[in-house]
């Protein structure tokens, strides 16, 4: 939105304010003692300087379905705030983004300014089990681990001397398994197999601890902790998607890039900038980042992640007609206050992507702090 100057000050606005705003026309005259134009001292006029215009890769079909489906989950979970993004992994286009609570930018003077910001961009969460994914995509990378492999899960492990738990005791599973079910205790058998510096490497590579720069205001880099910071327990919480923050763009983008055969993209938002008689003065074009897993190991985690949805945590996001894949998380949060984690505030999460086979979008939604049910699987990824 834009002040009484019509100068951006937040969003889009805000960022492309210098090719939006223009000049304005000058001219210069003196006037004498009593406030009258001196005649001929008039110099100009100079002729104003339109603006120019983005176009925006939002799609505004896919934008008003997305803000309609939060708007019924964000109310319905009476959730602290709830974010949903839609993004075209093979290009990065962003084709919708809805944040809630929102407010009226034309009126954004009569809301509080926490509601400003683009929390898919300015806020940074811990992903939970949405994270096996990339530690799952990493072990498989590195070989560490194959899709025959076995764990047995009796709802708890210990690692380091701590114990971590599930909410199941699964049995026997292989990899798939673990993946479907969530399940900690697999997934952290799996990833303390990894290397720490492999593993952060790894992280790093899929665009965690960096800016997207996607060209929007306010963008937060999350938190990835060298293994110099590391704690004899981090390998093993890392795993499962703790002592991490993660921002909702760079979660797209990271499932987005399973999506794309293994290829990370730079989120794009604006296709181009035109001047007023329609002349393209700058065109943006889709920007692959990095390979950040081979083609095998991409469509190996696709084929996982299409039985979450098939017959695991993941079931609500099936569609009629299309083979989906995807994760769900559950993630409590942490409480400074007291030292630990929360017993009772959770991020709820889903990310996935469609079709399968050929995807055409990738999905995210996250639920802050519902209230009442919080698993992912229940509330985001419907």
């Amino acid at each position: 939105f834009v002040g009484i100057d019509n100068q951006g000050l937040e969003g889009l606005e805000s960022f492309f304010d210098k090719e939006l705003k223009g000049l304005p026309g000058l001219v210069i005259l003196e006037k004498d003692a009593s406030g009258g134009k001196v005649p001929l001292s008039i110099k100009g006029p100079t002729a104003h300087k339109d603006g120019h215009s983005i176009v925006l890769t939002i799609d505004e079909v896919i934008q008003y379905i997305t803000e309609e489906a939060l708007d019924k989950a964000f109310q319905k979970s009476k959730a602290k705030a709830g974010i949903a993004i839609v993004v075209e992994p093979k290009t990065g286009e962003v084709l919708a983004m809805a944040i809630k609570p929102s407010y009226d930018p034309n009126y954004f003077n009569k809301y509080p300014r926490d509601l400003w910001r683009n929390r898919a961009v300015t806020d940074a969460y811990e992903p939970g089990s949405t994270f096996k994914v990339i530690t799952i995509s990493s072990a498989l990378e590195e070989r560490v681990v194959k899709l025959d492999d076995q764990f047995y899960c009796k709802g708890w492990t210990k690692y380091n001397g701590t114990i971590f738990h599930d909410i199941h005791q699964h049995g026997s599973q292989d990899l798939t398994d673990i993946v479907k079910n969530s399940c900690n205790v697999g997934v952290i058998q799996t990833g303390t197999r990894l290397d720490e510096k492999v593993f952060e490497k790894s992280i790093r590579r899929f665009g965690f601890g960096t800016l997207t720069e996607i060209n929007l205001p306010g963008e937060v880099n999350g938190l990835v902790r060298s293994t110099k910071d590391w704690s004899k327990i981090s390998l093993a919480s890392l795993s499962i998607g703790q002592e991490i923050s993660v921002t909702p763009i760079q979660l797209i983008m990271a499932i987005s890039a399973i999506a794309n055969r293994g290829t990370l993209m730079k989120p794009m938002i604006v296709k181009e900038i035109i001047d007023s008689t329609q002349n393209k003065i700058k065109i943006f074009k889709p920007r692959p980042v990095r390979q950040v897993v081979s083609v095998d190991t991409a469509l190996t985690m696709s084929k996982i992640l299409e039985q979450v949805v098939n017959d695991g945590t993941g079931k609500r996001a099936k569609l009629a007609g299309y083979q989906a894949a995807g994760k769900t998380g559950t993630a409590q949060k942490f409480d400074f206050s007291i030292g630990k984690y929360s017993e009772d505030k959770y991020s709820s999460f889903f990310m996935g992507y469609v079709p399968a086979e050929n995807p055409k979008i990738s999905i995210l939604v996250l639920l802050d702090e519902p209230k009442g049910s919080y698993y992912g699987g229940t509330i985001a990824a419907p």
